[in-house]
């Protein structure tokens, strides 16, 4: 049987995906839509230091982040595009956002659906 539950952390929602409690995933949309837990068996898989995700200034040593639009980091931390100059931080601005949860599903699996909207500042 196929589940999601809810829970908080801190100011954060998390999300629990659990398959036949065999194995569960925890992300947290509003975090950047990290990853923050993956168990098997009873055993967790990830590494995650829980004070750099509740501090929302930090960035989070651990999980499974979303890195977008680039991994890595910019020379001088800024890109051009034409012919303007912008400021980037090292892998993008998508982890540093707030997901919206925008779809679940249990039947046959248990999943969820993140969605990141265009603003000013993806822009």
């Amino acid at each position: 049987m196929y589940k999601i539950t809810q829970s908080q952390l801190g100011d954060y929602t998390v999300y629990q995906l659990n398959d036949d409690e065999v194995s569960s995933l925890k992300v947290v949309p509003e975090r950047g839509g990290i990853i923050i837990g993956f168990q098997v068996d009873g055993e967790e898989i990830l590494y995650l230091n829980e004070e750099t995700l509740l501090n929302p200034e930090a960035n989070v040593r651990g999980g499974i982040p979303i890195l977008f639009p680039i991994c890595g980091a910019l020379e001088n931390g800024e890109y051009t595009c034409k012919g303007k100059t912008y400021q980037m931080k090292n892998h993008g601005f998508a982890r540093n956002m707030a997901w919206e949860v925008v779809g679940q599903q249990t039947e046959g699996r248990a999943s969820i659906t993140l969605k990141l909207s265009s603003n000013e500042e993806t822009r």
